[in-house]
């Protein structure tokens, strides 16, 4: 099943998916989705045309995790890209951050981030969150946060990505 044999109306170009995402498209849905079974996130991409839409007045971007009772919890509906893009981003942010990290350094990194301030995150106290986050900019995109060479600017796009998923992660995830 593809979304293109699912959905054969939908003639929509898709924005370019985070990578680990695979087609799970199935025809009883409203809309085309990709699921990334490592992240447990499933992101349903609906029709540019809302008229289209089952929800002519919803987003056209939904994010969803499954639950333990499997069933699907809304994590993020959204018009803009990039905000699923930030949401994947700070997914492999706190995988990166549970790799690197004991689970008693991980407790303490949220006990720490319900005192510290916004902007502010307790995982530099427990390793190079920066390099943390770099690894996940490269498994969600499959290219490096700074363009071939650390000695090249990133864009303000990546960088205004990059913040977003760290503010998403020490909100939701590693407080």
């Amino acid at each position: 099943m593809t979304y293109q044999t699912e959905f054969p109306d939908y003639t929509d170009a898709l924005p370019a998916l985070p990578a680990g995402f695979v087609d799970t498209s199935w025809h009883n849905d409203s809309c085309p989705s990709f699921t990334h079974d490592g992240l447990k996130l499933r992101i349903a991409i609906d029709y540019v045309d809302a008229a289209k839409r089952e929800m002519g007045d919803g987003p056209r971007f939904y994010v969803t995790e499954e639950g333990h009772d499997y069933t699907p919890d809304d994590l993020l509906a959204t018009d803009d890209w990039r905000e699923v893009e930030a949401l994947v981003l700070a997914r492999h942010f706190v995988a990166v951050i549970t790799e690197w990290t004991t689970p008693a350094e991980l407790a303490e990194i949220r006990k720490r981030n319900k005192t510290y301030g916004r902007g502010i995150c307790a995982t530099h106290d427990f390793c190079d969150a920066n390099m943390a986050m770099a690894e996940a900019f490269e498994r969600a995109f499959n290219r490096p946060f700074l363009p071939e060479a650390w000695n090249k600017e990133p864009t303000d796009a990546d960088v205004t990505l990059w913040n977003a998923a760290w503010d998403r992660a020490k909100l939701e995830s590693l407080s």
